[in-house]
């Protein structure tokens, strides 16, 4: 605890005063030391996701930005359309509501990253890592998935309209009241996903591995490995 109170940060709070005796003055330590933990839990959570600030800048002048550290950064709403970000570690960054046509992710990191309502027709997710990212009433239209992470992502409510997931990793994915028409799974892993509610038009399961795999016309189990 003396380690603690030597050094504590001043914008935490005071110090706390482990050597003060009797109950007031005991509880008023209680109190600091309570205000100390909620300090770092907040700079904790503050600098969970920390881009570097040279590779936004570079970004905004070049439209290009390889293996670059965009962790966490806010592009709410912004047109970054045709932009090159192969590599980019893009871990919960916020891209809702954005323009992204034709944005080249492939091998991007996203995961936890939130896309809702983007506009991503023409997108290349080639071998990207989107675990649990966020595409929620996204428009979908004629993008690459192929080889790509999405387990436990959102397609909720989202447009997917010829768009490739082969040999894709879906495990656990939601795909609850979206339109999905003309897309090819060929070899995706969909176990766990969950296509109830959607409108399922004309897709390419074959080789797909369907296991606990929600349709609206029930649930489907040929890709189950027997134990």
């Amino acid at each position: 605890m003396r380690f603690l109170s030597a050094n504590l940060p001043q914008a935490c709070g005071p110090s706390i005063g482990f050597s003060a005796v009797g109950r007031k003055v005991g509880h008023r330590t209680t109190k600091r030391f309570w205000w100390f933990w909620v300090c770092i839990c907040f700079i904790a959570n503050d600098s969970a996701y920390s881009f570097d600030i040279k590779d936004l800048n570079y970004l905004e002048q070049f439209q290009l930005c390889l293996d670059c550290d965009l962790t966490g950064a806010n592009f709410f709403g912004r047109d970054l359309s045709g932009y090159d970000l192969r590599g980019a570690d893009l871990a919960g960054a916020d891209l809702r509501m954005s323009k992204l046509i034709g944005i080249d992710l492939r091998g991007a990191y996203l995961a936890d990253a939130n896309l809702q309502g983007a506009d991503l027709s023409g997108a290349d997710f080639f071998v990207a890592d989107a675990r649990r990212a966020n595409f929620s009433m996204a428009n979908l239209f004629d993008v690459d998935f192929s080889s790509a992470t999405l387990f436990e992502a959102s397609f909720e409510s989202a447009v997917v309209i010829e768009s490739h997931f082969y040999a894709a990793d879906l495990k656990g994915a939601n795909f609850k009241y979206t339109t999905l028409e003309n897309c090819y799974f060929f070899e995706a892993n969909l176990t766990d996903v969950n296509f109830q509610s959607a409108s399922v038009v004309d897709n390419d399961f074959e080789a797909a591995i369907l296991c606990r795999t929600s349709f609206p016309s029930g649930i489907r189990n040929s890709g189950c490995e027997i134990e």
